[in-house]
């Protein structure tokens, strides 16, 4: 019997060890509308399925990665988008407990004064780390994070997809369809974003700063949101790397279902970190510009920067929520920013793993789990060599260590009881059929013979008898919230109150005489205004530009640059200096957005003040509002005519601001308005500059300002 158990318990051993997390066999079978190419695969080895598996995981981040920098293409990613998020969130928590020290989840119940403490905290650590590295450089210690000047290349070539979607994980935020008294929240975050897209010059766009680094290294990239950046055999095949970039880019996706853990995440973000801190020096004397590494240094200091902004955010939000929706909802929000803060702090810990066990210490063992314990223990004790031999793991663990009997103490059988049954493919809670480790030690298996048919009874009742557990389940379960899981890219959802939404082609009936018609408005001020027909266009037309910005390389040009400048106007912020306004734009009183307008005219007509983009509608004539909206979430396909209905309704601005029969507007606001379309206007010429010589793209302009022009003239 002896001999038989070595050969068999080596693939028993094989067969665990090459275990992978869970949401890789889920993955396995989404069918990837995105080819990616890939290289010859080798002859078979030892781990074999293990790297099959993390190369699934690797081209699903690439897959992601390019569907979400070009959404509109690929909408029916959004729920398995909303998926791995929720997955990412679910690791996060899970690694939680590894951090030894300063961990944000020690702040239990939110604590202001405790949160500012903790970020202080965080920097000042980065700073004394600082000072230690810069006394041993002087002692004359070697470089630590460059060897030399072809690693550091090596270096920040592998990192352009991180680097590349800087701003991200805002991009989706201060969305038309947020609600109204959250919109000052969602207003700084976008700040945020602004000063990460360089305020609309492009020379300050971090995304183009790190892409100019390239040219000048000679990485030879192509465009972020192109297929050819996801290709393997452009050698950028990082796995923690790709992840790290799809999270941020998949943080702000669903900004009205997930907004406080964008809120968190932002939180840790715009930490200082160690790497940003040593590249500055070490490139510098490699002869490399640093210039990119500087810029964050500078731009996420605690005391005015995007560390400072980031944590007023939390604090301002928090507030709002406790006196907006109550205790509890507000204890909900703090466990989600805290989950939030967490994912984004596991990209900074490529080492973390994922919690072994869900049971607290004490815990004791089902008598069917008593049963598995012993079948593994028996057979772990005639095969402890064959396991020391391999380099994979499950768990973060070899199957050698979890078997140890010194470690294999009670605590130590309930982590691994709980880790196997988490272990797909092999285990499928609740259905030892399909449960592969199953397959394999019954007949015509890979290990039949190394179990007794009592043996594999056993472990097929234990299976039969989990649980299954969605990363989706945990995570909701640990922040203590009832969570709609059908979300689906086939239901309809409403614009007015979601986002991103799909569902309609965004086909409508362009005005025919495109070539004789005047691009101007005109409108008798002195006639009635169709309230039911007027604000809902009004509020509408804030969301024309607010996807060409959502994702970051795509703002790399003058062009997108000057949209970015129209946007800021139209969200209230003041005209752009030398310098990043930071923490100043929190404080000023000054600050009229479109929709504060649209809210006062509402409010000089007598009507009840609305708390949402839908509101607005309700009632009214909203179908042209609707259609306006649908089409601003697919820019790429209908980019000039969005610019054109702007175009359209900045002309309204002008002539709102300026008629003296108009009395839709107090002094104050008219002035405020005639302000911003000076501003407008300046920004979408500039925006408009190169485009307008382009016959196809001038006759797409047209058409979307003439059609606005009809909407607009026929409110009065």
């Amino acid at each position: 019997m002896f001999h038989l158990i070595i050969p068999s318990f080596f693939v028993l051993y094989y067969a665990i060890s090459s275990i992978v997390p869970s949401a890789l066999h889920r993955l396995r079978s989404v069918k990837k509308p995105v080819t990616i190419l890939t290289k010859p695969r080798k002859a078979p080895s030892s781990d074999r399925e293990s790297n099959e598996a993390i190369d699934d995981e690797l081209n699903l981040y690439k897959s992601l990665f390019h569907q979400l920098h070009n959404l509109e293409l690929h909408a029916r990613a959004l729920p398995q988008a909303r998926d791995v998020l929720v997955s990412f969130l679910s690791d996060a928590v899970d690694c939680a407990d590894q951090i030894t020290k300063s961990n944000i989840l020690d702040i239990s119940t939110f604590d202001a004064e405790a949160l500012a403490s903790f970020i202080r905290a965080r920097d000042d650590a980065i700073g004394h780390r600082w000072e230690e590295y810069v006394q041993r450089r002087h002692s004359g210690a070697q470089r630590e994070l460059f060897t030399d000047r072809e690693a550091a290349i090596e270096w920040l070539r592998q990192r352009a997809p991180f680097k590349y979607v800087a701003g991200a994980w805002l991009g989706h935020i201060h969305k038309i369809s947020n609600p109204f008294h959250l919109r000052s929240i969602t207003k700084n975050a976008w700040q945020i974003l602004s000063e990460e897209l360089g305020d609309g010059d492009l020379e300050k766009n971090h995304a183009h700063v790190y892409r100019q680094l390239m040219n000048d290294i000679g990485a030879n990239l192509p465009d972020a949101d192109s297929i050819e950046f996801i290709n393997e055999n452009l050698g950028l095949n990082n796995k923690p790397i790709w992840k790290a970039a799809l999270a941020q880019v998949i943080i702000s996706l669903f900004p009205h279902d997930f907004l406080p853990e964008i809120l968190g995440f932002n939180l840790h973000f715009e930490l200082l970190t160690w790497d940003t801190m040593r590249a500055i020096k070490e490139l510098r004397e490699l002869g490399l510009n640093d210039y990119y590494f500087r810029l964050h240094i500078s731009i996420d200091n605690a005391d005015s920067g995007h560390t400072a902004m980031a944590l007023k955010i939390v604090l301002d939000y928090m507030h709002t929520i406790k006196e907006t929706e109550g205790e509890e909802k507000a204890a909900e929000a703090w466990r989600r920013i805290q989950a939030g803060f967490l994912m984004s702090e596991m990209f900074d810990r490529p080492e973390a793993k994922k919690s072994t066990s869900y049971r607290s210490t004490g815990s004791q063992l089902m008598p069917i789990e008593s049963e598995v314990i012993r079948i593994f223990r028996s057979k772990a004790a005639v095969s402890q060599r064959l396991h020391c031999a391999s380099r994979v793991k499950m768990l973060g663990r070899s199957l050698a260590d979890w078997l140890d009997p010194a470690s294999f103490t009670e605590d130590g059988q309930i982590a691994f009881v709980d880790a196997l049954s988490r272990a797909t493919p092999w285990i499928q809670a609740g259905d030892s059929k399909s449960s592969r480790f199953i397959q394999q030690i019954s007949w015509k298996g890979q290990m039949f013979g190394a179990f007794t048919h009592v043996e594999v009874e056993v472990l097929e009742r234990w299976i039969n008898l989990l649980t299954p557990q969605k990363p989706s389940e945990r995570y909701w379960r640990f922040v203590g919230a009832q969570h709609n899981q059908n979300f689906s890219h086939s239901n309809y959802r409403d614009v007015f109150t979601e986002y991103p939404v799909f569902e309609k082609n965004g086909l409508l009936q362009w005005p025919s005489d495109l070539d004789d018609t005047p691009l101007e408005i005109k409108v008798d001020f002195g006639r009635p205004v169709d309230m039911n027909k007027f604000l809902p266009l009004w509020f509408a037309q804030q969301s024309l530009l607010e996807s060409f910005v959502s994702v970051p390389f795509r703002t790399c040009n003058e062009s997108a640059s000057a949209i970015i400048r129209v946007l800021r106007v139209q969200y209230g912020f003041a005209t752009e200096e030398e310098s990043v306004a930071g923490m100043d734009e929190f404080v000023r009183h000054d600050v009229t957005d479109l929709v504060d307008i649209g809210l006062h005219i509402m409010a000089k007509a007598g009507l009840s003040r609305p708390d949402s983009l839908a509101q607005v509608m309700e009632g009214r004539n909203a179908d042209q509002a609707e259609t306006m909206i649908e089409l601003s979430m697919r820019p790429l396909k209908h980019a000039q005519a969005l610019l054109g209905m702007s175009a359209a309704f900045i002309e309204l601005h002008h002539a709102l601001a300026s008629d003296p029969n108009c009395k839709l507007l107090d002094d104050r606001v008219s002035r405020v308005l005639k302000t911003m379309a000076m501003r407008e206007g300046l920004g979408l010429r500039d925006c408009r500059e190169r485009d307008s010589q382009d016959p196809l793209k001038d006759k797409d302009f047209r058409k979307g300002f003439l059609w606005a022009k009809l909407a607009i003239e026929g409110c009065f």
